[in-house]
């Protein structure tokens, strides 16, 4: 408990819920994800079953440069579908939250596949695999194994979130997130990347996605009265579309930082030991940049859930993250 307390402590979220309620309301359970029953007894492992209704799975080993075969989040996904199939007395909903970056390929391979959106209402195929760094490897096998969970009567709904931004409230931001990652190289290189006309970021807020997903795994049944229905529910949750060549010219503005050539950016960046560009570096291939490019401008939505972001980022939003000149 003390070290769910430290980390709400760290997002400045502990004025928000106070340490009674936490108490009150929180029941750490000491489990490993990458162990056979979660590292619990058979009875400890039946005793949670039997006290759960849903289960929203989040977690996720954010490392670019890890091959598939170094994580353990497949494995982690079927020890919690374990919990639902030992639940013989009623059933579990289960919402697992991917990923939108598994809607691009190419990284791997170097190969212009770009972001599909034809397919974003699809299920990518496992023959689509080899072209997806390890991180996106997971995501596609993780997402047909909610498919085969779902045809099996598991009740499961799939998220997939764009980019995670920062609590509006708060200004904390999420360090694992591309798109962060990207505003920290630009900061640690001082420099920024050209961008055209027609490129976009999507990105949503940490407070809507949390909100959003509660609301859906709790409160919303038109995911989940149709649990029948042959067609896992699938929920991409984008934000809306913000212009990338007026945000970062007003990022250049902001921080005196010069605007350069996009190839040129990626070079100096590939060239840095900086920490934030050595985690950029899996996702810019030398031999193509311009396919990072394409993963940053991501999709534009096609659902009306994207434009009802209750904490709309924002391009003055944005700027707070760089540092004032």
């Amino acid at each position: 408990l003390s070290r769910i307390i430290q980390t709400l402590s760290k997002y400045q979220l502990i004025g928000q819920i106070s340490k009674n309620d936490i108490e009150n309301r929180i029941i750490p359970i000491v489990s490993y994800l990458d162990q056979p029953l979660l590292g619990l007894s058979h009875k400890e492992f039946n005793i949670l079953s039997q006290s759960i209704d849903v289960i929203i799975h989040s977690a996720a080993t954010v490392r670019f440069n890890v091959l598939y075969s170094h994580i353990n989040d497949v494995g982690n996904l079927k020890e919690l579908l374990k919990l639902v199939s030992n639940n013989k007395e009623r059933l579990i909903r289960f919402l697992l939250v991917s990923s939108y970056s598994i809607l691009f390929g190419g990284i791997k391979d170097n190969q212009s596949h770009g972001l599909d959106g034809k397919n974003i209402d699809k299920i990518p195929f496992l023959e689509s695999i080899n072209s997806h760094i390890g991180y996106g490897q997971i995501k596609i096998i993780q997402e047909n194994i909610m498919v085969e969970a779902h045809n099996r009567g598991i009740p499961s709904v799939i998220v997939r979130p764009s980019y995670i931004f920062t609590n509006p409230m708060t200004m904390i931001p999420n360090q694992n997130d591309i798109l962060q990652i990207f505003f920290n190289s630009c900061k640690s290189l001082k420099k920024c990347p050209q961008f055209e006309e027609s490129d976009f970021i999507s990105t949503i807020s940490i407070s809507t996605l949390s909100e959003t997903i509660i609301e859906m795994a709790l409160l919303d049944d038109i995911y989940w009265i149709n649990q029948n229905n042959t067609t896992i529910p699938l929920i991409n949750l984008f934000g809306e579309p913000i212009m990338s060549k007026d945000l970062f010219e007003s990022v250049s503005t902001h921080t005196s930082f010069p605007l350069i050539d996009f190839k040129e950016w990626v070079n100096h960046c590939l060239e840095s030991t900086d920490p934030a560009c050595q985690r950029l570096a899996p996702l810019l291939p030398p031999v193509n940049p311009l396919l990072f490019k394409q993963l940053l401008n991501g999709v534009k939505p096609n659902d009306k859930l994207a434009f009802k972001d209750k904490h709309m980022v924002s391009p003055d939003m944005i700027l707070k993250l760089f540092p004032h000149k």
